[in-house]
């Protein structure tokens, strides 16, 4: 059963209609809607959120929520990592144009190493909220 057939399922027998989920919850009742017809995962806010009107323990799919919604964001910081590493060594067979590399790869090295550190840092906390949870 995927998460919007539990949510659905839940909010069926409490007697909850989708309106007043949304009520309780803050959300709209068409987030609820999108949920519930598997067009869209919930964030893990609105996850907690309707796992304590509906009073059911999400814990595995809050998991699998936010491990999803990261790994787009891991990969991007990876992809950046990777190009920090690559640029010092771009140039042609005369060497580099110290002109060019001045004006552009160094500061996009530096602006690319200092995304990947962030991007690492995010990743790090964010393993231990998970771990945490």
């Amino acid at each position: 059963m995927e998460l919007g057939d539990k949510i659905k399922s839940a909010r069926v027998q409490k007697g909850i209609t989708q309106k007043e989920l949304a009520d309780k919850t803050g959300l709209t009742e068409r987030t609820i809607q999108r949920i519930e017809n598997h067009e869209v995962n919930p964030s893990v806010y609105s996850l907690k959120k309707i796992s304590i009107i509906l009073e059911i323990d999400f814990s595995t799919e809050n998991l699998h929520v936010m491990k999803q919604r990261n790994q787009i964001i891991y990969t991007l910081y990876f992809a950046l990592f990777l190009l920090a590493l690559c640029l010092p060594f771009r140039g042609n067979e005369n060497g580099v144009h110290w002109l060019w590399a001045d004006i552009t790869l160094i500061p996009l090295t530096l602006i690319s190493i200092s995304l990947a550190s962030i991007g690492f840092y995010i990743y790090k906390k964010t393993k231990q909220e998970i771990n945490n949870y």
